[in-house]
C-alpha cells in the first residue's frame, strides 16, 4: 500500500465515516513514537448556510483542540488556514436546499502543526465545526529507547 502524503485533503481507506451534517476524526494508530508522525484523518460534511458562513472553504472552520492529560498543555488551531484554497461555490442568491450535502476530508501529521506534541505524554484530540463536535480520541506519544 502506497505511503499516504501529509497533509492532503481526499478521502483514503481510513477516513472516517460521517452520515450527516458535522466533523469526525479517526486514529488508526494510538501510540506514537517521538519520532513517528501523529496521524489524524478527518471528514466533514455541511449544508449551504454553513458553506456561506465559512465562505466557501469549510476547513478553515474545523478548529482541532489537543488537550495534554498528564500535564498542563493546551493546544488549537484550525485544519488549513485560508491561503491557497479554491473555495466551494454557491451561486449568489441560490435559495437554500435543506437536503443538499457537501463533504471533504483531510489526513494531516498533528505534530507537524502542533509543537506540544514534541514531548512524550498522554493526550486528547478533538474536532468542532461551528455547532458540531467530533468524538474525543485518546492517544500517547512514547519515550525513543
Amino acid at each position: 500500500m502506497p505511503t499516504l502524503t501529509l497533509p492532503n485533503y481526499t478521502s483514503c481507506p481510513e477516513s472516517p465515516s460521517i452520515e450527516d451534517m458535522g466533523v469526525q476524526i479517526k486514529m488508526t494508530v494510538k501510540s506514537f513514537k517521538q519520532s513517528q508522525p501523529v496521524v489524524l484523518h478527518g471528514a466533514y460534511k455541511i449544508n449551504q448556510q454553513l458553506i456561506r458562513r465559512a465562505q466557501g472553504a469549510p476547513l478553515t472552520r474545523i478548529v482541532l483542540l489537543v488537550v495534554r492529560r498528564d500535564e498542563l498543555g493546551i493546544w488549537t488551531n484550525v485544519v488549513q488556514d485560508g491561503s491557497n484554497i479554491i473555495p466551494l461555490y454557491i451561486p449568489h442568491g441560490a435559495k437554500d436546499d435543506p437536503k443538499f450535502r457537501e463533504g471533504g476530508y483531510f489526513n494531516i501529521d498533528l505534530k507537524q502543526m502542533c509543537e506540544l506534541l514534541n514531548q512524550p505524554g498522554k493526550y486528547w484530540v478533538m474536532a468542532s465545526m461551528d455547532d458540531y463536535a467530533s468524538d474525543r480520541i485518546e492517544f500517547e506519544i512514547l519515550t525513543e529507547r
